[in-house]
């Protein structure tokens, strides 16, 4: 990386989102993260294909960030993921 502003994640979490719309709002917003070039979706880990959870890489520091299914038992999240951050 290159040491600068943009290897920090500027990126915050959302501890819940409330409805549909905003989840909506917010895949749109990440779309154009990732049309601009500054964040691209990983594959999902092994076993969790059908879970619903997404993961997307913050290109400029690296972090993977992930967002919880919306039909899981608590509503979805937007928060950085555990453990290494490596999705192949």
């Amino acid at each position: 990386m290159s040491g600068g502003p943009e290897t920090v994640c500027p990126w915050e979490e959302i501890p819940a989102f409330f409805n549909p719309g905003e989840v909506r709002r917010f895949l749109v917003w990440m779309e154009g993260r990732i049309a601009e070039g500054h964040a691209a979706e990983c594959p999902a880990r092994a076993g969790e294909l059908d879970m619903g959870f997404r993961r997307f890489r913050h290109l400029p520091s690296g972090d993977v960030w992930e967002l919880s299914p919306p039909d899981g038992p608590a509503a979805p999240a937007f928060r950085p993921a555990g453990g290494t951050g490596k999705f192949e």
